[in-house]
């Protein structure tokens, strides 16, 4: 797997100046875990891995994936002089998703904060995390993993409670796909909308995203810093916050997790 790929991404994506180099793994715990462990940590490094023994999402839920089926990756970019322009990273990132999967077929939609899904059900989720020195960010990874060639089979064997039912897109398309070309895709997508965020081009981010959006105009349920709020996704907010219509008026959530 992989055998091409530094070949096309140096005809492609290296023409672009932003992914800098490739890291393959055979096995990790977490690409994530690994890229904040590295010491010479470089913008544009991307963590690949065939496999991932302790992969994780959000709140540490354990994300489930198999040996060469699916896309288990970490990509590192420098945090940016405005902090609050962070909340756009996992927006982007979506976004790159949601190209890559259009490119093959499957057509999706976000679930905020950080999940897309196929038909109601999840094949891909985005981790970010914060590398820090002397109690300074200096570096946020991010992690995106996508259900390619799993079956239903290979989900019911690992015995999870899943939130949102998984699936792939070999289950929604009931077609097998190369990982490479897959990973290749994703990585132009990703370049792509990283670049206009590094031109503070927040507004075509954040109108694709939206216009990809599977909650606005719904009422939802809301756990944020503990709390339970109820409202209508009204809008994202200019810095990247769910905006809630609620009984009491307007609420801005930075970070949070819809309750299904």
């Amino acid at each position: 797997m992989y055998t091409t790929l530094k070949d096309k991404i140096r005809m492609g994506i290296y023409s672009k100046n932003f992914i800098k180099d490739l890291i393959f793994l055979n096995s990790v715990d977490s690409t994530n875990s690994y890229g904040l462990s590295l010491e010479a940590k470089e913008e544009g490094i991307v963590i690949l891995t065939k496999e991932q023994l302790d992969g994780r999402g959000r709140n540490k839920r354990p994300w489930h994936s198999v040996k060469d089926k699916s896309i288990m990756m970490s990509i590192i970019i420098n945090y940016p002089e405005k902090s609050d322009s962070t909340s756009f990273i996992p927006l982007l990132s979506a976004n790159a998703i949601i190209e890559t999967l259009d490119s093959f077929g499957l057509s999706s939609k976000i679930k905020w904060p950080n999940d897309v899904l196929v038909n109601s059900k999840k094949i891909s989720g985005i981790l970010c995390e914060s590398s820090f020195v002397k109690d300074r960010s200096n570096f946020i990874v991010v992690g995106i993993g996508i259900n390619v060639n799993l079956s239903s089979e290979d989900f019911v064997q690992e015995n999870i409670d899943y939130v949102i039912k998984p699936t792939s897109l070999k289950i929604e398309t009931g077609s097998h796909f190369n990982l490479e070309d897959v990973l290749f895709d994703l990585l132009n997508n990703f370049s792509k909308w990283i670049l206009e965020y590094k031109k503070n081009n927040y507004h075509a981010i954040l109108e694709f995203w939206k216009n990809n959006w599977s909650d606005i105009g719904k009422t939802i349920n809301v756990v944020s810093q503990n709390k339970l709020i109820t409202g209508i996704a009204q809008d994202i907010s200019s810095r990247g916050e769910l905006v809630l219509q609620t009984d009491n008026g307007l609420e801005l959530i930075n970070s949070g997790e819809i309750k299904t």
